[in-house]
């Protein structure tokens, strides 16, 4: 038996880090836009601070606000695991212009934080937790609300779970159970291993997470933490996400405790474009929410579910085949009798003449799939604002006589959704963005 833990342990070794330590988000300052910029007619600014957590990290964070600092309704994006503060752009005109200021951070591990494990959620919803800390003490927060995505999105609700007087959740692509998506990562990749293996595998995996991260993949159920969050929620499935697949957030929408609930199914994967149709209906969602917070002369405790479920996942316990401590010269017979499917073993009997030599490329193999599919799946999502950008720069090609700093402040100006044309002439005669968009309202541009 210590010889198969052992080839487990030696097959799957780089897996965990599919969990706590997956590629990190690499980004400059400047990527966040320009410290002061307009929309329409109004002026904001970004505020870039530094928070500590509960373990001693300094988290990295920015709030996007009136440049007069009014008392607005504050949104926190919370990102994904392979990405970052970033991932706010794309929800971040769409909220401001509705009078509700964004308020994004990179969790511990995560961007620019410090850190060296994610946990995906675990120790995140601590940080969440002193990042509202922090907004409920400024006097131009009014109302919070938060707006997740994959990890963001369990990490919101674990948050949401603890703390009632949160104004509204949005939710997209979350997961319900840890253990869960390890399991359908791994048996519903191309090489099918039976139960008990995966069982073995996954104890070996959390083993070298819990040492590593300081938790256990089942420290994860977030779904037995839904019904006791009772903020209006709107949760969002992909129905073509094949990583976390659809139903976790279905079961998490189910399950949670309060009345006010929607679930919105989109297409785009675990990591693709979110359409403008859904940002806009989430905004609208957080809007009408956190606004009606910010009017309450109380905090507001919604109503719970008096049907919400409650559920406990049972650890099941796989039993080991016989056939393992035998020894046999039929290797296919033994890995069919392991729980392989023919095609599986008879592959792996081609390649091996004996059970254990066989049962190491399976187990290799498998390893493989999952570590493809994670590559894959676990992308920082894309933003549009990114892709509109290199479709522009390719309908408008630069020319190689226009200075960098004054082709920085084109790009600045488009972003902020200047013409082109525009922009390079006020890119002319200004040497910041301030001054450019002053240049362009004399000029009745805007």
């Amino acid at each position: 038996m210590s010889s198969l833990v052992n080839l487990i342990s030696d097959s799957y070794s780089e897996l965990w880090q599919m969990i706590i330590r997956p590629p990190r988000s690499e980004y400059t300052i400047r990527q966040l836009g320009p410290p002061h910029f307009r929309i329409g007619r109004s002026t904001f600014k970004r505020h870039d601070v530094q928070l500590g957590n509960a373990r001693g990290h300094k988290l990295e964070c920015s709030h996007f606000r009136p440049a007069d600092d009014s008392k607005w309704p504050c949104v926190v994006y919370c990102h994904g695991n392979c990405s970052s503060r970033l991932e706010c752009l794309d929800a971040l005109q769409p909220l401001l212009e509705v009078g509700i200021s964004v308020f994004t951070l990179d969790f511990s591990g995560s961007g620019q934080s410090e850190g060296e494990y994610i946990s995906l959620g675990f120790h995140e919803q601590q940080d969440l937790r002193v990042v509202i800390d922090h907004l409920r003490s400024l006097d131009c927060v009014s109302s919070v609300g938060l707006w997740g995505r994959s990890m963001g999105a369990s990490t919101t609700v674990l948050r949401a779970s603890e703390d009632p007087t949160i104004a509204a959740c949005v939710m997209d692509s979350p997961f319900s159970s840890l253990r869960q998506v390890a399991e359908e990562l791994v048996l519903g990749g191309a090489v099918a291993v039976p139960r008990f293996l995966l069982s073995m595998a996954l104890r070996v995996i959390s083993g070298e997470v819990e040492s590593r991260a300081g938790f256990s993949i089942d420290d994860l159920e977030v779904i037995d933490k839904a019904p006791d969050a009772v903020s209006p929620a709107l949760f969002a499935v992909a129905s073509d996400d094949k990583f976390v697949l659809p139903h976790h957030g279905q079961d998490l929408h189910n399950s949670w405790g309060g009345e006010e609930r929607k679930l919105v199914i989109l297409e785009g994967g675990h990591n693709g474009t979110r359409p403008p149709k859904f940002v806009k209906e989430a905004t609208e969602f957080l809007r009408k929410y956190l606004h009606e917070a910010a009017d309450s002369p109380e905090p507001r405790i919604p109503k719970k579910r008096k049907d919400a479920p409650q559920r406990r996942r049972a650890n099941r316990q796989e039993a080991v085949p016989e056939t393992l401590a035998g020894n046999s010269s039929n290797v296919m017979a033994d890995l069919i009798a392991m729980g392989f499917d023919e095609e599986t073993a008879s592959n792996a009997a081609k390649r091996h003449s004996s059970a254990e030599g066989a049962l190491e490329y399976i187990l290799r193999q498998s390893a493989q799939e999952c570590a493809k599919m994670g590559s894959t799946s676990m992308q920082a999502p894309a933003s549009t604002r990114g892709l509109e950008s290199a479709e522009a720069d390719a309908a408008h090609p630069k020319a190689d006589a226009v200075p960098e700093r004054e082709q920085q402040l084109v790009e600045q100006l488009l972003e902020l959704g200047i013409e082109r044309v525009q922009a390079m002439e006020a890119a002319k005669r200004s040497s910041s963005v301030e001054g450019a968009v002053e240049w362009l309202m004399s000029q009745g541009h805007i």
